[in-house]
C-alpha cells in the first residue's frame, strides 16, 4: 500500500521543524527560499496532501468561523449571515453555522459552546443568543466572540445591535399622528435576547408618549409567519380593543396580514400593522408593510469585520455598535383621525 505521508514525515526529510513545513504551506513570507524550495519540491515528490485538521492544530488556524443562529428561516438572520460569509469569504474563512432552534432551554445552544474544541473553529459570531452570559463569558475566553443583536455590559466582548428604543419611539409617533393610541405589540419568543429587548423598548416608547401598554394586547410567539398568524388570529379572537398592532419583524407582520384575510378583517382599514426589519416580500404585500429599515446585511459584514480584528489580534479592543434605524412608510396604517 502506498505510504501516506504526515506533516512530520516532510519536517524529517527536509530535515527543518514541522512549524516550517507549516509555514511554506501557508505562504508565510519568513522562510529562507531556499529552504521553501526544498519543501516544496519534497512535497512535490512525495505527492503530499496536507490534512486541514492536522494543519489546524500545528498552526492554531482553522480558516472557520462559526456562526450560531436561532433559526435560518428568520429573514434579517439569514441576510445577517449572508453579510457575514461574504466578508469572511473574501478573506478565504469559511462558516460553519450552528442552528439552535429557538431552543429556550438553552441546552443545544450550550452543548456548541461546550464542544468548541472539538469543532475547531477560529472566531464565534453570535446572533441573538439564548445562552446565559456566564456562559458566553466563558466562550468568549475561548475563542474569539462577537455578539450581535445582544451585548453584555462591561464585558470586552464586541457586541451589533440596533437603537430599539429609537426605532420604537419612531414606530409611536407615527401611529400617533394617524390616530392611534391603543397600540398592540406581537413579539418572538420570550428568552431571545432580541425580543427581550424589542418588548422592553416598546414598553418604553409608550411610556415616552404617556400611553397605555395593554397586557390583553400583548402577544409572544415564534418568529415566523404561522407565528405571527397564530398570534394575530388569538388576539382578534379575544376582541383586543387595539387600533394598531406592532410586530417585532416583518414575517411575523405578513403572516397576521394573512390571518386577517383568513378572518375577514381589512388591513388597514379595520386595524393598521406595523413590522420590524423590512423583509423585501413586505414591499409587494396587499397593503405594502410599514416597518423599519433593518441594516441586516451591514450587521454581519460589520460582525465580519470584527471577528477577524480580534482573530488577527487578540488584544484589539472591543467595541459597541449601535446601529440606527429609520422607519418605512408604506401603506398598512390608516389615518383614522377623522373617524
Amino acid at each position: 500500500m502506498k505510504k501516506k505521508y504526515t506533516i512530520k514525515d516532510i519536517a524529517r526529510l527536509a530535515n527543518v521543524s514541522v512549524s516550517t513545513v507549516s509555514r511554506v504551506l501557508n505562504d508565510a513570507t519568513d522562510v529562507n527560499e531556499k529552504t521553501r524550495q526544498n519543501i516544496k519540491d519534497i512535497i512535490e515528490k512525495v505527492k503530499y496532501n496536507p490534512n486541514p485538521a492536522a494543519m489546524a492544530l500545528v498552526n492554531r488556524k482553522t480558516k472557520y468561523v462559526g456562526v450560531a443562529i436561532p433559526s435560518i428561516h428568520h429573514s434579517s438572520i439569514s441576510k445577517t449571515v449572508q453579510g457575514i460569509m461574504r466578508v469572511l469569504h473574501e478573506e478565504g474563512y469559511d462558516v460553519i453555522l450552528f442552528d439552535f432552534d429557538y431552543d429556550e432551554s438553552n441546552a443545544l445552544e450550550k452543548r456548541y459552546y461546550e464542544t468548541l474544541d472539538q469543532k475547531m473553529i477560529d472566531g464565534l459570531i453570535m446572533i441573538t443568543s439564548v445562552a446565559d452570559d456566564k456562559d458566553i463569558l466563558i466562550t468568549s475566553n475561548k475563542v474569539p466572540t462577537v455578539l450581535v443583536e445582544r451585548s453584555i455590559p462591561e464585558s470586552d466582548i464586541t457586541s451589533i445591535i440596533v437603537d430599539e428604543n429609537s426605532a420604537m419611539l419612531q414606530i409611536v409617533d407615527y401611529l400617533l399622528r394617524m390616530g392611534h393610541q391603543r397600540i398592540g405589540f406581537i413579539n418572538g419568543e420570550k428568552g431571545t435576547s432580541s425580543a427581550d429587548r424589542r418588548l422592553k423598548s416598546f414598553e418604553w416608547a409608550m411610556k415616552k408618549r404617556n400611553l397605555v401598554v395593554d397586557a390583553d394586547c400583548v402577544r409572544h410567539t415564534k418568529w415566523s409567519l404561522h407565528g405571527g398568524k397564530d398570534a394575530f388570529i388569538e388576539l382578534m379572537s379575544r376582541q383586543c380593543q387595539c387600533t394598531a398592532l406592532v410586530f417585532a419583524s416583518d414575517q411575523m407582520a405578513l403572516g397576521a396580514i394573512g390571518g386577517a384575510y383568513e378572518m375577514q378583517i381589512s388591513v388597514p382599514e379595520d386595524i393598521s400593522i406595523v413590522g420590524f426589519d423590512n423583509y423585501e416580500e413586505g414591499m409587494v404585500t396587499n397593503p405594502p408593510l410599514t416597518t423599519m429599515d433593518y441594516p441586516s446585511v451591514e450587521i454581519g459584514e460589520i460582525a465580519a469585520r470584527s471577528v477577524l480584528e480580534k482573530i488577527y489580534d487578540d488584544q484589539a479592543e472591543a467595541k459597541q455598535y449601535v446601529l440606527p434605524l429609520d422607519i418605512l412608510i408604506r401603506h398598512s396604517v390608516k389615518d383614522i383621525r377623522n373617524n
